[in-house]
């Protein structure tokens, strides 16, 4: 599946954090084939006006026939929803690391929001988002001397998201070095 987008102006978008723009059989989109969570179209997006205003953007997604067997793909579905946010009272405002080890590293999530937080998602690299009701969470099983980029968001009771908190960490190796020398 490939996700492609016109701006009100009747532009393409061209970049979309997290995704890549390929082009297969003539159709050139976003694979988003295997993409799970949000996708953010337009982040600090601003619209002035002294009266009432309509954007139109075009938001298409195309299932592109690769010849080849698509029997993998019966019964599957797609299912969005779009989300418009205006001054959404919930952000992150800040995400630490602590008890790093050569294979775990914690993530403390700080957070402004108006109302209560319901939940937190958690992922790293390319990996799908975990849901959590805590704001600490611990990856393990990582790879020694690794740098790591992870992401988190919120959601609170009223149903608002927080935007993508992207922060990268390495595991340690001087543990390691300490265990040969003993």
């Amino acid at each position: 599946m490939f996700l492609s987008i016109t701006d009100p102006l009747g532009n393409p978008v061209t970049n979309i954090d997290g995704l890549t723009s390929v082009t297969v059989g003539g159709v050139e989109g976003f694979d988003i084939t295997t993409k799970t969570g949000l996708i953010m179209l337009a982040d600090n997006y601003e619209i002035t006006t002294t009266g009432t205003t309509t954007q139109e953007w075009n938001i298409t997604v195309t299932f592109v026939n690769l010849n080849s067997d698509q029997n993998a793909n019966t019964e599957k579905s797609f299912e969005a929803t779009l989300i418009m946010q205006e001054n959404a009272p919930i952000s992150i405002s800040n995400v630490t690391t602590s008890n790093i080890t050569t294979d775990s590293i914690t993530l403390n999530v700080e957070e402004t929001s108006e109302n209560p937080i319901t939940n937190y998602y958690y992922a790293f690299g390319d990996e799908d988002f975990v849901e959590s009701t805590s704001n600490t969470h611990i990856f393990d099983d990582l790879d020694a001397g690794t740098e790591y980029t992870f992401r988190v968001y919120a959601i609170d009771n009223a149903g608002y998201q927080s935007a993508i908190y992207n922060i990268s960490e390495s595991t340690d190796t001087m543990s390691l070095f300490a265990e040969y020398i003993i």
